[in-house]
């Protein structure tokens, strides 16, 4: 006597076992490669870096390329990332920091980038503090280069 659906189970559909785990695999690996390769997409909390990006920006961030001057980066900061532009890299001068009321120091002069070292800057200084906002920050800090953004309909 044979019982319907007897036999060895799954011989009739190999292609659903090999389907299945093509999708775990896909599942698992994809947003590894996609990150490696296209990049990584978070959303930018804060008004510092107006207009370049606004409250509630979608960002994508690129993790393979080195700054360059005028880049909007990504950087560890305490005790959350921060973005800021970039001014100047390794070899480049500083721009000259102001006078203590704002305006440009007639006396100061530019300072070079030490290597290892990026110099960046807020975009709207008064609402930066302290290291938060200007400054020399070791290149290792850099998480990425933001290379794109999607801002969202108001009210999203």
């Amino acid at each position: 006597m044979t019982l319907v659906g007897s036999g060895t189970r799954g011989s009739s559909r190999p292609w659903l076992k090999w389907t299945v785990t093509a999708l775990l695999i896909g599942i698992v690996v994809g947003p590894l490669l996609a990150r490696l390769f296209i990049g990584e997409v978070a959303r930018y909390r804060g008004q510092e870096m107006h207009p370049a990006l606004d409250d509630g920006d979608w960002i994508l961030i690129d993790h393979q390329n080195e700054p360059e001057r005028g880049d909007i980066v990504l950087v560890d900061g305490d005790p959350r990332p921060i973005v800021r532009r970039v001014v100047s890299v390794t070899g480049q001068a500083t721009p000259s920091p102001p006078s203590p009321n704002g305006t440009p120091s007639p006396t100061a002069q530019a300072v070079f980038v030490p290597e290892g070292k990026i110099f960046l800057r807020c975009e709207r200084s008064k609402l930066c503090v302290g290291s938060q906002g200007i400054g020399l920050v070791d290149s290792s800090r850099v998480r990425g280069i933001i290379t794109g953004r999607w801002s969202p309909p108001l009210g999203q």
